[in-house]
C-alpha cells in the first residue's frame, strides 16, 4: 500500500530494502561464480534503480537493522555538510541516501544517547551497504557492519566513508 506514484514512505522504504536484498544476492552470486544468476539479479537492480527518481547520483547508501530497539538515523554529506537523509524509515528498519561518488561519500549513523547505551549493552548492529553504479556492468557493492560501542561504553555517532570501493568506519 502506497501512493500510486511510488512516493510514499512505504514505497520508498520497500525499494530501499529491495535494493539492499538484491545487492546482497548479487554480491553472493558474483563471489560464487554464478554468472547467470548475477545477470538476472543485475537486470532486476537496473529496473529498480530506474524507478528511483533520485538515482541520478552514482552511489546508493542503504542502512538496515533488525533489532526493534535500534533506531539509527542516517545523515549524509551529500549537500556539503552533514544533514539528515531524506529517507529515514525507523519503523521499517531501513534508511537510504543517494550521493555522488566524489568526493568520497561520508555518512553518519546517529542514535539518541539512551538508545546508544541500550544498543551497546545488547550488542546490536546495523549494516551499511554502498552500491556504486547500481544495475550497471561496473557496479560495486560494499558492506560494513557497525556496532555502537560495547564493554561498558556506548557510541551515539558513527562516521562511515566510502573510499576506493570499500566502506570504512572513522573514529570521531
Amino acid at each position: 500500500m502506497g501512493a500510486p506514484d511510488g512516493s510514499s514512505e512505504l514505497s520508498r522504504s520497500a525499494r530501499a530494502l529491495a535494493s539492499a536484498f538484491l545487492a546482497w544476492a548479487r554480491d553472493d552470486a558474483r563471489r560464487a561464480g554464478r554468472t547467470d544468476e548475477t545477470e538476472r539479479l543485475l537486470g532486476r537492480a537496473r529496473r529498480l534503480a530506474s524507478a528511483d527518481t533520485s538515482s541520478n547520483a552514482s552511489v546508493r547508501i542503504v542502512l538496515t537493522w533488525s533489532h526493534p530497539e535500534l533506531r539509527p538515523a542516517l545523515w549524509t554529506s551529500a549537500l556539503g555538510a552533514l544533514t539528515p537523509a531524506a529517507d529515514n524509515f525507523a519503523l521499517f528498519g531501513v534508511a537510504q541516501a543517494f550521493m555522488p561518488a566524489s568526493p568520497a561519500p561520508v555518512v553518519q549513523l546517529r542514535l539518541d544517547p539512551e538508545d546508544a547505551e541500550r544498543a551497546a549493552r545488547l550488542g546490536v548492529q546495523a549494516l551499511v551497504t554502498a552500491i556504486t553504479g547500481e544495475g550497471t556492468a561496473d557496479e560495486r557493492i560494499a558492506h560494513l557492519m557497525v556496532t555502537f560501542g560495547g564493554a561498558g561504553h556506548s557510541v551515539d555517532r558513527v562516521n562511515v566513508r566510502l573510499e576506493n570501493g570499500a566502506l570504512h568506519q572513522e573514529a570521531l
